[in-house]
């Protein structure tokens, strides 16, 4: 079935996937998507902002795969390490990380949709971050920006949440509170987010292939 826009939805924008009804299900294979993804997105950054962004990246997810889109509105072309992490209610991982394809986008473009085929998800309350790190041949600034999914996984079945929801089914998770008289909760080491971040640099940093 073709996703189309229908609404205005901030950057992140997602669709409803089935799966079959049995044991351990496979992942669906990945599908190539032609349409455009950030055009509501793209309308609703401008009116927010009263300018465009450097940079805007929409993404849709399914059972089996993240679907996303850059719109690059900088002066220079830009090369993107891209990855995804899959992390709880509390920002713990659940997977490892998953790097993606290397995506080139021309200056004042939008890329054509690329993918990232999704694992098996366990069941529960997911959060799907994908995120990318672009650099400029010329050496320039790193420019990054991420979008991000909630699912609710129930054996094997995907259903894919807006924010309220999952904050609804989460807020136990999601809030944390310091007790009178103590210090607010250090995390102990880099976060996911912060993991999967050096892991972009890290491939970006590889020569380019040709």
């Amino acid at each position: 079935m073709l996703w189309r826009p229908d609404t205005c939805a901030i950057v992140v924008l997602v669709a409803f996937a089935a799966c079959m009804r049995r044991p351990a299900p496979e992942p669906p294979p990945v599908q190539p998507v032609d349409e455009p993804l950030c055009a509501a997105s793209l309308k609703l950054a401008h009116a927010c902002t009263g300018a465009q962004p450097d940079l805007v990246m929409c993404s849709v997810f399914t059972g089996s795969a993240a679907t996303s889109e850059i719109t690059n509105n900088t002066d220079s072309d830009l090369v993107f390490a891209t990855g995804m992490m899959i992390v709880d209610g509390r920002g713990e991982e659940l997977l490892p990380a998953v790097l993606g394809p290397e995506v080139r986008v021309p200056a004042r473009s939008t890329n054509r949709p690329w993918q990232i085929a999704m694992p098996r998800l366990p069941d529960g309350y997911v959060q799907i971050e994908v995120m990318v790190l672009g650099t400029s041949a010329d050496g320039g600034h790193e420019r990054s920006t991420s979008s991000e999914g909630h699912l609710r996984v129930r054996g094997g079945q995907i259903e894919v949440l807006d924010f309220h929801g999952w904050y609804e089914a989460t807020a136990s998770m999601n809030v944390h509170e310091a007790l009178p008289g103590q210090p607010d909760p250090v995390p102990e080491g880099p976060t996911p987010g912060e993991r999967l971040y050096e892991q972009l640099r890290a491939q970006a940093k590889r020569p380019a292939t040709p």
